[in-house]
């Protein structure tokens, strides 16, 4: 029986942070069609989290930041319920534990309310910026995803030239419609990193 996961909400984030660099890092072109199968559990995950906390003070209209994101994952998920590229198969460990990890964190908040950092010598709690690090984490995710996805393509395009210069059966070689469904959904993963980029790095 597995033991209870006693981590805190920080560390919940820490550790997602951490999954989202390890997402970058190893964005290795054959994994790229599982991280896509993951996604939208991934951005609904953290929408639910999202939901789960005040607005963020300084500029409400950041608000409506993660609904576009939102919309975005499920464009991806229809996407690929609708049997299109990358179609059913299995999904990504390091993306679906992040997803894990966001959810249970909405559960704690739920449970305990909004988290709260260590007492300043002035006896307040310094409240850590969960929304900015939430964003972080999808910034991050994503642009690993889209690494992955470009090595695919790369990958894709490669096997196609070369099965045509060797009269490959057409079932042995990559689709022309394969690889650009392929590019459209890099495309999608460009937009989804500009969105999250705009809420952190935009005054």
């Amino acid at each position: 029986m597995p033991a209870p996961d006693r981590r805190t909400i920080g560390e919940l984030l820490a550790d997602s942070d951490a999954l989202a660099r390890e997402t970058l890092l190893d964005a290795r072109p054959e994994i790229a069609p599982a991280m896509v199968r993951s996604w939208n559990q991934l951005v609904a995950s953290a929408a639910h989290l999202w939901a789960a906390l005040p607005s963020p003070p300084d500029d409400m209209s950041k608000s409506d930041t993660m609904e576009g994101l939102r919309l975005v994952g499920e464009a991806i998920a229809r996407s690929v319920r609708a049997g299109h590229w990358p179609g059913h198969g299995p999904t990504d460990d390091l993306v679906t534990e992040i997803a894990d990890n966001l959810s249970r964190a909405r559960h704690l908040i739920e449970r305990d309310g909004r988290p709260s950092g260590p007492a300043t010598a002035n006896g307040h709690a310094d409240t850590p910026d969960v929304h900015g690090q939430v964003m972080h984490i999808l910034y991050v995710a994503a642009r690993g995803t889209a690494v992955a996805l470009g090595g695919y393509v790369t990958e894709l395009q490669h096997r196609l030239e070369a099965g045509t210069r060797r009269r490959q059966p057409m079932a042995e070689r990559p689709t022309t419609l394969e690889i650009t469904e392929a590019q459209s959904m890099i495309a999608r993963f460009s937009g989804f990193e500009q969105l999250a980029a705009a809420y952190m790095f935009v005054a």
